[in-house]
């Protein structure tokens, strides 16, 4: 995992020159080896890795951003997030006319992925210089803690300017109890999964949030509620309609089967280590539990593993156009798949996702659902890279197409091991076989520059 750094160096305004003049400072943002706020001043051509800036509305952005960018993952990483979200998890939302860096945070349960983007403003005679590229990590408890500092160091200057009782600082400790408060916690927890601000989702729908997860388990809506949440929504019968489908998939009937693997098949995961790091040691223990070579693995026993025959699965067809799939467990151990895939490649690559969160749960004895989203969070992750290793394990991959990555040898590859084309270019990229393609300059959605526009 990586730092997060806020570089404060303050400068003295007179008062009254300019709104927040208080609070004016050199700001420098730092994550992991890329300085954020790096930037060139086009007209002297000067770089600098900082920005001269009023600290007073980034500070309020964070105290009314914070539920929201701790427990509200990005929806969808193939597409572009709702404005309602930006606006929560992106900087250039600040505005006050200053021109921000395009950094964006997007939490996935156990880190925030911090990404920015290189840009130059028309309306000043700046640009900023950084793409991060890949999304850096940075540990949830250690984001908190950055942004708390940072908060701190912004609340003591306004202290020392006789603004100590300022709405900055009674919002900052509002939330600060809240956090410290379970019950409330739990509640501000579920507004931003759902993607509302503080005390601003209908009571109505909290009440049916807190029963759905009273009966799915807090881990299963925390899957759920942000894949079918509705953002920029103005008609709490809109948002009434999300918990309403997410019910209506809990309770469908699918295909029962009872799990043949257990705890021992994929040993204990390294707490410390990333998802996709855990997920391809779990694979790999798993094969090595099923005394499985490098060889594709065949329908019957991908299906077996879950209690199911292969006829079940190629039988089963979904309906309507669910935005998840999940697994209910029943009193006597067996499980109720409900999947949303109907391609045959599909399908596999789904329930190898429904092993996988097996293996995400083996240190934990309580009984769960199993829910598969397009989600990017830290569980959702695993099991995509679990998945791809379980399928299509990459040395086997590699030995297979004899170093040779060509579209045809790809082609080749994703029949031979029964997967998708893009599950075999996303594993050869990820060990390193072949260049990463960032189409969005390192981000996982087309991010602007202009989001409070």
């Amino acid at each position: 995992m990586s730092d997060l750094i806020f570089q404060l160096d303050w400068i003295p305004y007179p008062e009254g020159i300019m709104e927040y003049s208080d609070t004016v400072a050199r700001l420098g943002i730092i994550a992991g080896p890329h300085c954020l706020t790096r930037n060139e001043d086009i007209d002297s051509s000067t770089v600098r890795d900082h920005i001269t800036v009023a600290l007073h509305p980034l500070a309020e952005w964070f105290a009314w951003s914070w539920w929201r960018l701790l427990y509200e993952p990005l929806p969808n990483p193939q597409e572009p997030p709702p404005h309602d979200w930006r606006m929560s998890h992106e900087i250039v939302a600040v505005g006050e006319g200053y021109v921000w860096p395009a950094i964006s945070f997007a939490t996935d349960g156990e880190s925030v992925q911090i990404s920015a983007r290189a840009f130059a403003d028309k309306c000043a005679p700046m640009k900023y210089l950084t793409d991060t590229q890949a999304p850096v990590s940075v540990s949830m408890d250690r984001f908190q803690s950055s942004v708390s500092s940072f908060m701190e160091k912004v609340l003591a200057r306004l202290s020392e300017h006789g603004k100590g009782e300022s709405d900055l600082a009674g919002l900052w400790r509002l939330t600060q109890s809240e956090m410290a408060d379970e019950k409330i916690r739990r509640l501000r927890r579920l507004e931003a999964e759902m993607g509302y601000d503080p005390e601003e989702c209908p009571e109505g729908l909290l009440r049916q949030a807190i029963v759905l997860a009273d009966k799915l388990g807090e881990t299963t809506l925390r899957e759920l509620a942000p894949a079918y949440s509705k953002r920029d929504i103005d008609t709490d019968s809109e948002a009434d309609a999300d918990l309403d489908a997410i019910k209506t998939l809990t309770g469908q009937n699918g295909l029962m089967g009872t799990p043949q693997i257990g705890k021992g098949d994929f040993g204990r995961m390294a707490d410390n280590a990333l998802p996709w790091q855990r997920a391809v040691e779990a694979a790999r223990r798993l094969r090595k539990s099923l005394d499985m070579d490098g060889q594709p693995i065949a329908n019957s026993r991908l299906y077996g593993l879950l209690g199911l025959t292969e006829n079940m699965v190629e039988g089963w067809t979904p309906t309507g156009k669910a935005k998840a799939s999940v697994a209910g467990r029943k009193p006597d151990g067996a499980m109720n798949y409900v999947s949303r895939k109907k391609h045959p490649i599909g399908k596999r690559f789904e329930f190898a996702r429904f092993i996988a969160d097996h293996a995400y749960g083996v240190n934990s004895d309580r009984p769960r659902w199993l829910v598969a989203t397009d989600l990017s969070t830290s569980r959702q992750k695993f099991q995509r890279a679990f998945a791809a290793e379980f399928l299509c394990p990459i040395e086997s991959l590699v030995d297979y197409m004899e170093h040779d990555f060509s579209e045809t040898a790809v082609e080749d590859a994703a029949n031979h091991f029964a997967v998708s084309e893009v599950t075999v270019n996303a594993s050869l990229m990820n060990n390193g076989h072949i260049e990463p393609a960032y189409p969005t300059q390192g981000i996982s959605y087309s991010m602007g520059t202009r989001a409070a526009a």
